[in-house]
């Protein structure tokens, strides 16, 4: 049903669901097939969830949505079919959603897709087809750019420079010698997983990864002071 163009049984999420957990049990009790330990950013009141077809949407579980997502299972142009040939053409098609993904802002998702595990998905991105577990992709239409392996090879170079022309910000930004409370994402470069600052948020940025990443994990610079002195600060 429709008025002045909304979904009601949209519009009744978006009122009915103030929080991430009456979220969730909501699309469950609608027939959403949705897992566990997911996260969603933004407000809630910005996703847009076909709930015309719940049977056809299965999500998983660890999945980072973010603001503006969009989940459609039918199609869109069978009211200018209907008008044109005088004829009826439904369209609708399963969404699945694997496990651990992590989506932009303002992803849309079209009807008949699915996305496997371990993927991640840019912003604004439009998916019209399947994409492969292990892989990163983005763009309208998306199309994937890379493999899971090849984004973290990638990412572990890149954050050291990323990281170093953060701390020199701070000091030309707030003429301050940079804190270590200031790296609360950049700690890994020169914490061992040993080693914990109350100042910083590993545990919770670790979550699951937590007590394999204290056993192993080596820090590339030694200790917060040596890589202060390859920013040259």
């Amino acid at each position: 049903m429709l008025f002045r163009g909304i979904n009601i049984k949209n519009l009744r999420l978006r009122l009915s669901c103030r929080n991430p957990r009456s979220f969730v049990k909501y699309l469950r009790r609608v027939g959403i097939e949705i897992g566990d330990n997911n996260l969603f950013h933004g407000r809630l009141r910005n996703y847009t969830i076909d709930l015309t077809r719940p049977s056809l949407v299965t999500m998983g579980s660890n999945i980072s949505f973010n603001d503006g997502f969009a989940l459609f299972t039918h199609g869109g142009g069978t009211h200018v079919l209907t008008n044109y040939y005088k004829d009826f053409i439904p369209s609708s098609g399963k969404v699945t959603l694997g496990n651990n993904i992590a989506f932009g802002r303002n992803v849309t998702i079209l009807k008949g897709v699915s996305i496997g595990d371990n993927c991640i998905i840019g912003n604004g991105s439009v998916i019209t087809k399947s994409i492969p577990s292990n892989s990163v992709a983005a763009g309208v239409p998306a199309k994937v750019y890379c493999t899971l392996d090849e984004y973290y090879e990638k990412r572990k170079a890149l954050c050291i420079e990323e990281a170093l022309e953060y701390a020199k910000s701070i000091k030309d930004r707030f003429g301050r010698k940079p804190k270590i409370k200031d790296f609360w994402e950049e700690f890994p470069l020169f914490l061992n997983g040993d080693e914990n600052v109350p100042d910083l948020p590993i545990r919770r940025q670790l979550g699951s990864a937590y007590e394999e990443y204290k056993k192993t994990h080596r820090a590339i610079f030694n200790g917060f002071e040596d890589f202060l002195k390859r920013a040259k600060l």
